[in-house]
């Protein structure tokens, strides 16, 4: 999925006919008003699995050789937070987030049903006797997830998390029935 599917799939009351770009921002602002706390942004999946982004400024290290000098750059946990970059990853990470959620929730079904399931991010793989079965389990796992309001539960834990920043109101709801995935001929494919 990418984010544009996220603005558009998920929550039936966010995002249907919603231009991306302002669920995008909102994310983008957010995490960068975390990062102006000195603080890394951290979020929970829908399944309580913890993240927190992990990027900081460099320390830079000078090396000298018999040869030449040679400056490295790495992260450093005990350096400060980088900005920048805690805000531009967060949307795509956030998303990362959501995406392996599903995942995790279509292999946890399939293994209750006795269905054979392998994947790689967002490419799910079973046994041919079994697709239409998987294919069954993929959307009602998404109907799930989303049936709930993702960036509301977000902006909660961002204010449990951060409760000296004040975040600004999220984006206009859409209108998207999520229960529409069930039928969706090109849903998941």
């Amino acid at each position: 999925m990418c984010l544009i599917s996220f603005c558009t799939h998920i929550p039936s009351r966010r995002a249907a006919l919603h231009p991306g770009s302002t669920d995008k921002g909102w994310l983008n602002k957010s995490a960068m008003q975390i990062a102006e706390t000195g603080k890394p942004v951290k979020w929970s999946t829908p399944l309580g699995l913890p993240c927190v982004q992990p990027y900081t400024k460099n320390k830079r290290y000078n090396v000298m050789t018999p040869v030449q000098g040679v400056s490295l750059s790495c992260p450093a946990p005990e350096m400060p937070v980088n900005k920048r970059k805690q805000s531009t990853a967060f949307p795509p990470n956030f998303i990362h987030s959501q995406d392996s959620t599903h995942m995790l929730m279509t292999a946890i079904e399939c293994y209750h049903a006795g269905i054979p399931f392998a994947a790689v991010h967002d490419s799910f793989w079973t046994l041919p006797c079994h697709v239409d079965e998987m294919d069954s389990i993929i959307r009602e796992q998404f109907i799930l997830m989303y049936s709930f309001d993702v960036l509301k539960q977000l902006k909660e834990s961002f204010e449990a998390y951060n409760p000296e920043v004040k975040f600004g109101d999220l984006p206009d709801s859409g209108q998207l029935n999520i229960d529409c995935v069930r039928d969706s001929k090109y849903f998941f494919s």
